[in-house]
């Protein structure tokens, strides 16, 4: 940050997301006035939080928190965009989806810069082998409909260009 004022706004606010959305090592949302889990799900979108984690000095928790999402991608060869938590199953009617989305990637690379280890590597090139192989098309690239049946959507964000290639 390169300034304590916004640094310790920083840790104030990460203090008091570990305390009241952590759950293991997935967060989940909260009802800010009752203090009480309102969704208890995982969302794509949560993926940068590893990268996030290395860059405050959770080195341990970041690993710990990215192999928590690594595994979705392995399950199901994609991140979903929102996954049940309290019945570990996808959502039946929206979320099945992944819209190429950069995030566990961006996490990756910071975790594989923080640790200057090539064994990250491995997981990168999963990540990119499966886009590559499953949603790579003449035109370019569709974002997967289902990812438990691998369908895709005639669809790219322009993010995907901008922050995965």
């Amino acid at each position: 940050f390169n300034d304590r004022e916004y640094f310790d706004i920083w840790k104030e606010a990460h203090n008091a997301l570990v305390h009241w959305t952590k759950i293991g090592h997935l967060y989940v949302e909260v009802d800010y006035q009752k203090l009480v889990v309102t969704y208890p799900a995982f969302e794509s979108l949560q993926c940068y939080w590893p990268g996030m984690q290395i860059l405050y000095g959770n080195v341990n928790e970041a690993i710990f928190t990215f192999f928590e999402f690594y595994s979705l991608w392995r399950r199901y060869g994609f991140i979903p965009e929102a996954f049940d938590l309290s019945k570990g199953r996808l959502y039946k009617d929206f979320g099945r989806g992944y819209p190429l989305r950069p995030e566990l990637s961006e996490s990756l690379y910071y975790i594989s810069t923080a640790l200057k280890d090539d064994v990250w590597y491995i997981f990168g090139r999963d990540i990119t082998e499966n886009i590559h192989n499953y949603t790579k098309l003449e035109c370019g690239f569709a974002s997967v409909l289902d990812v438990s049946q691998h369908t895709l959507k005639d669809h790219m964000d322009s993010f995907f260009f901008i922050r995965n290639m």
